[in-house]
């Protein structure tokens, strides 16, 4: 899988039954949609996960990272009316 895969893997996680899905459909509602993946951001996903060990992919896919960024305050400025 490279980064040119990532929103229809973003699709199918979001839409499988697993524990992550929940946040990753917490993503797509503040991202208001799908993202556009920036060549140059594809390209440093790419390096990125190349260089991830086993344990450091496991940590990933456990979601605390992911988490932690839906928990930012920085989401509720975005939100008209908040």
């Amino acid at each position: 899988m490279t980064s040119a895969d990532l929103n229809r893997v973003f699709h199918e996680q979001m839409t499988r039954d697993i524990a992550g899905a929940k946040r990753l459909q917490q993503c797509y509602h503040l991202l208001e949609g799908y993202p556009d993946w920036p060549d140059q951001m594809k390209e440093e996903l790419d390096l990125y996960c190349a260089g991830l060990s086993n344990n450091q992919r496991l940590g990933r896919l456990m979601g605390s990272e992911l988490d932690a960024a839906l928990q930012d305050p920085r989401w509720t400025a975005l939100q008209p009316g908040r």
